[in-house]
Formats: C-alpha cells, sequence, structure tokens
C-alpha cells in the first residue's frame, strides 16, 4: 500500500468499523435499559408484527376476563337477593303452619296475615328493586331480564347469554302455569281466584293458611330452581375465567419470547461492544499515528 498523506485508508476503515461498533453499542444499551429486544420496526419487522397482534388478542383476553367477573358479580348479587326472598318464604311457611292449626283464634290470625302480607308486598318490591349498575336484575313483569356477557377476543367474537323469568308473587303462586325458557314467556292456565295462588290468599282462616302451604312450597320450588341455574351460570363463567387467564398466560409467554430483550445475550453482547469499542479507538489512534510518520520522510 502507498504511503499517503492526502488519504489516510486506514484511519478511514478503523472509523468506519468504529461506527459500526457505536451503533451495536447503542442498540445493546438500550435493550438493557429497556428490556426490549423489539422497540421499532427496524428492529425486527416480522418480529413487530407478530407481537403486536398477540398484545392486542392479550389486552382483549384481559378485558374479557374482567367481562366475566363483573358477571359472576351481577348473579351473586341476583342469588343473594334471591337468597333473601327465600328466607322470607320460609317464614311465610311458618306462618301458614301456624294459623292452619285450630289452637289459633280467629283474632290472632289478623297479625299473623298483616306480616304474611307485609312479606309479600317486600317480595314484589325487591324484585323491581335489586340491580347492578343501573341495571335490573329481577322483573316482576313484561319477559324478564336477559343479559349477555361478552368473552371473545381479537379473532373470535363470543358471547354467554343467560336469562331469568319474570317473577312476582302472582307467577310464584301459579302452579298450574308454565315457562318457556326459549321465549322468556309464562302462560298462566288460571284466570280466575285461586285460594293456593299466594296472591289470592290470607291467612284469616285454618284453611287459607293450609292452602297458603301450598302456593309456599310451590314458589319455593320456583326460586330453588332458579337459583340453581344462577348457580350453573355462575360456575361456567368461573370456568370462562379461569380458560381465559390461562390463554392470557401463555399468549403473554409468546408475546415475551419474540418481544423482549434476552438479558444474558444482552450482556454478553455489551461486554463484545465494549472491547470492540476499545480496541476500535486505540485502532484508529494508531492508523492516524501512522500517517504522521510518512512525514518524516521529508526530514
Amino acid at each position: 500500500m502507498a504511503n499517503s498523506v492526502l488519504n489516510n485508508i486506514a484511519g478511514i476503515a478503523a472509523n468506519n468499523q468504529l461506527n459500526v461498533t457505536n451503533v451495536g453499542l447503542q442498540k445493546t444499551l438500550f435493550r438493557l435499559s429497556s428490556g426490549l429486544r423489539i422497540a421499532t420496526g427496524a428492529d425486527d419487522a416480522a418480529g413487530l408484527g407478530i407481537a403486536d397482534g398477540l398484545k392486542g388478542q392479550i389486552l382483549a383476553l384481559d378485558q374479557a376476563t374482567r367481562n366475566a367477573n363483573d358477571g359472576i358479580g351481577y348473579l351473586q348479587v341476583m342469588d343473594g337477593a334471591l337468597a333473601q326472598i327465600t328466607a322470607m318464604l320460609h317464614r311465610a311457611v311458618t306462618l301458614a303452619e301456624q294459623g292452619a292449626t285450630g289452637t289459633v283464634a280467629s283474632a290472632q290470625r289478623v297479625p299473623i296475615n298483616i306480616e304474611f302480607q307485609e312479606i309479600k308486598k317486600e317480595i314484589n318490591r325487591m324484585f323491581d328493586a335489586v340491580s347492578f349498575n343501573g341495571r335490573k336484575l329481577l322483573n316482576s313483569s313484561g319477559s324478564g331480564v336477559s343479559l349477555g356477557v361478552f368473552v371473545g377476543d381479537t379473532y373470535n367474537s363470543s358471547f354467554i347469554t343467560f336469562s331469568t323469568p319474570p317473577i312476582n308473587t302472582a307467577i310464584l303462586g301459579i302452579s298450574d302455569g308454565s315457562w318457556d325458557w326459549s321465549t322468556n314467556t309464562f302462560t298462566r292456565a288460571r284466570t280466575t281466584p285461586d285460594p293456593s295462588s299466594i296472591d289470592d290468599v290470607n291467612m284469616l282462616t285454618s284453611s287459607n293458611s293450609a292452602h297458603a302451604l301450598t302456593a309456599l312450597t310451590f314458589a319455593l320450588s320456583m326460586i330453588s330452581s332458579q337459583r340453581a341455574r344462577l348457580g350453573s351460570m355462575n360456575n361456567r363463567l368461573q370456568a370462562t375465567v379461569n380458560v381465559l387467564a390461562t390463554q392470557s398466560q401463555n399468549l403473554t409467554g409468546a408475546e415475551s419470547q419474540i418481544r423482549d430483550a434476552n438479558m444474558a445475550i444482552e450482556v454478553t453482547a455489551l461486554t463484545k461492544w465494549q472491547i470492540l469499542n476499545q480496541t476500535g479507538i486505540a485502532s484508529l489512534a494508531q492508523a492516524n499515528q501512522s500517517a504522521q510518520l510518512v512525514t518524516r520522510l521529508l526530514q
């Protein structure tokens, strides 16, 4: 190679290599400080696209988990209300049993009947008053209450739906009707007052109190059936939560493998780039010094 004072080829080569080393060192320092292997599309275009897609799905699954948990809370509030109604019906059974016996005088049945009437009023009030986030949980009229819980993600649209029939003391006391779950309608076969209906009955006589036991037995059966249905839905939503959490966990692991930096590899790379940086600076200094030695030929 010719000795030139116009172009320091060795210095240029050393400087170029030092620039490459500095870029690698900066990337490694950024990965170590951020914990990310991919921060921009330039780092890994294909990997970034896959990781972003997985991240979107993970966020959707996490929200779906919260949706399902909200649904569980909704059902638990509803079940709690029905539990209180069951307790009131149990009290009504006690009153009916007490009013049916002949040892109770007619005048003593008056307070029994008053308490029973108040129980009916409170049951109807609860059906219209109990709510979750402003949404009625139970409905004493119309077609009942329906709810859809969205548990899908960015690739699938999935709803878990359930419904509850309209419930009031009249429906609870109708044993000759039927509820159609597919259409959310109740068919009432009886159109005339029936002493066995909760709404029609009183406990002012022994026979009426005895008839009330029949209506209360049906009412308790209907409430128990409804609570069993709510419990099944609760278990289904809890299973859904478990599945969604497992999906999110596994997808997070997959996304981490693509996007996150391997710290062991990056520390090793940092050592390499630091050594190359030191040797590059030393080589550039040596190349500059070599070029200056050419001037000695003029002495």
